[in-house]
């Protein structure tokens, strides 16, 4: 995924594609004509790397705003089973929130994903979610209230995201607050 509030320059004019490598071969590939902007979005779009084989899984990629500003952004490749889920990227943000937050996370394939929230001394108080989703980037939010509809109070809270499939499960446990 790659955001900028003002867009991403897909022209293609000398030195502003955007640009991957694979920094162990030191390869170099412009996936400028990979980019789609998301669906509603000016300034947030993805990039399939489906048809490029690579021998790492350490790469850099670059590209250039609509105000002709560069970036480089250096990322880090898993490679998995196709039948073991994992988890990737789990966050929420922001962190700490006052009346909403978004959970964010990626997964390796397919999975029934459910978020819960609980107390330090581990009472679970929301699920959030429990539903199916496709392998890739997700988006769930929260309102930070419990399971009667009621605000939580300030304070540190746990989550944990559970994902799990036919073959493997897996979760992810972390740290939210709420500062109200």
């Amino acid at each position: 995924q790659i955001s900028d509030p003002i867009g991403i320059n897909l022209t293609k004019e000398l030195g502003h594609s955007i640009i991957l490598t694979d920094l162990n071969t030191n390869s170099s590939y412009d996936i400028t004509d990979n980019f789609i902007y998301n669906i509603n979005s000016i300034t947030t779009g993805q990039i399939s790397l489906e048809n490029y084989v690579m021998t790492s899984i350490n790469l850099m990629v670059s590209a250039w705003d609509n105000a002709n500003n560069p970036s480089e952004k250096e990322i880090l490749l898993y490679s998995v089973s196709e039948d073991k889920i994992r988890i990737y990227n789990a966050f929420n943000f922001p962190n700490p929130f006052s009346n909403q937050t978004k959970f964010t996370f990626e997964l390796s394939s397919n999975a029934q994903v459910s978020i819960s929230i609980y107390t330090l001394g581990g009472k679970k108080i929301k699920q959030i979610d429990n539903k199916s989703y496709q392998q890739g980037f997700h988006q769930v939010n929260w309102n930070g209230r419990n399971q009667f509809g009621s605000l939580l109070a300030n304070g540190v809270y746990i989550y944990k995201i559970i994902a799990k499939n036919s073959t493997s499960n897996t979760n992810h446990i972390g740290k939210i607050a709420i500062n109200r």
